[in-house]
């Protein structure tokens, strides 16, 4: 059998703890959103539309990905 593993609730959790995770998700968020940015504006540099149409669902399905992470935490 496994053993029982003690979990803290968020409201055990240290402050400290919350707030570094949340500044890791914010931080990881937009660096992601200016990597996305400045690609999108090589893209438009050299013409190619249809890669900024794709980079635009490329941004959608990031921000699906993240609300999901945070939703399911």
């Amino acid at each position: 059998m496994a053993d029982k593993v003690d979990e803290k609730t968020l409201q055990q959790t240290s402050t400290w703890a919350v707030a570094v995770v949340c500044f890791f998700l914010l931080l990881f968020s937009i660096v992601i959103e200016k990597l996305i940015h400045k690609l999108g504006t090589y893209f438009l540099i050299l013409c190619f539309c249809v890669c900024f149409v794709l980079l635009g669902s490329l941004f959608l399905l990031f921000a699906l990905f993240l609300s999901l992470f945070v939703s399911s935490s």
